[in-house]
C-alpha cells in the first residue's frame, strides 16, 4: 500500500471515530416528573369548604393559622389571583421563628374519591413573585407523623410543582408527641401545611391534586 492510500484510509478512520464520539456525547435532558392520573383535592372554588378542623382561635377564613408570638398572617380564599376559576388560597405569613397555614380533614369522607392506596405524588400551582422566600410544605399522615419538602419563590407567575412522596423527608424539627413514627407516609394524609422556612412567605396556591 502506498503512502497516499494509507493517508486516505487514516483520514476516513479518524472521521468515522469523531462521528461516533460526538453521537455518544450528546447532552441528555433531565427527565421531567409527570403525573399519570390526577385526583383533585381542591380548586378552592367551593369557598364554603372548611379546612380548619375546628381550630378555634387559630382559625382564619376556614384555614388553620399558627405560629410563634410574633406571627402576622392572613389565609383564606382569595380572588386576587387564580390559576383556574375565580379563587385560590392566599398564604401571607410573617414570623420571627415560624408560622404556617394548614388544610386539614383530608382523611374525611369528603375526599373519598382519592384512591389513597395508589397515589404517590402531590401536584399544585403556586403564584410566585421571585422574592427568594423559602417555604416548607408539610404532610401530616394518618398516624400524625410529619414529612416536609422545601421550595423557593424564585419564579414569577404561576408554576406547576409536582413532588413525589419519596422526595419528602421525615420532619426533624418537631413531631406531634402522639405521632406514630415509622418514617413512612401512611395515607390518607390528614393535613397539609404551608410553613415558613424563612421569616416570611406570601404566595397563592391553586388546584391541588394527588396523583399516581
Amino acid at each position: 500500500m502506498n503512502c497516499k492510500c494509507l493517508f486516505s484510509l487514516l483520514l476516513v478512520t479518524l472521521f468515522n471515530f469523531s462521528i461516533v464520539s460526538c453521537s455518544n456525547n450528546k447532552p441528555t435532558s433531565k427527565p421531567q416528573i409527570s403525573a399519570e392520573k390526577e385526583y383533585l383535592l381542591t380548586d378552592f372554588e367551593n369557598t364554603s369548604m372548611d379546612f380548619s378542623m375546628n381550630a378555634g382561635s387559630f382559625r382564619e377564613k376556614k384555614f388553620l393559622i399558627d405560629g410563634d408570638h410574633t406571627l402576622k398572617a392572613e389565609a383564606g380564599y382569595s380572588s386576587e389571583q387564580a390559576k383556574s376559576g375565580k379563587y385560590s388560597l392566599k398564604c401571607d405569613v410573617s414570623a420571627n421563628n415560624w408560622g404556617c397555614v394548614g388544610m386539614g380533614g383530608l382523611h374525611l369522607p369528603a375526599f373519598n374519591h382519592i384512591p389513597w392506596e395508589k397515589v404517590n405524588k402531590i401536584k399544585f400551582f403556586v403564584y410566585g413573585k421571585k422574592t427568594g422566600a423559602k417555604c416548607e410544605i408539610i404532610f401530616e399522615d394518618f398516624y400524625s407523623e410529619q414529612f416536609s419538602y422545601f421550595f423557593e419563590d424564585n419564579f414569577v407567575g404561576w408554576k406547576e410543582i409536582i413532588i413525589p412522596f419519596e422526595s419528602f423527608s421525615v420532619r426533624t424539627r418537631w413531631q406531634p408527641p402522639y405521632a406514630e413514627k415509622d418514617g413512612y407516609i401512611d395515607t390518607p394524609i390528614k393535613w397539609i401545611f404551608f410553613h415558613t422556612a424563612g421569616p416570611t412567605f406570601s404566595i397563592y396556591v391553586d388546584d391541588i391534586y394527588f396523583c399516581e
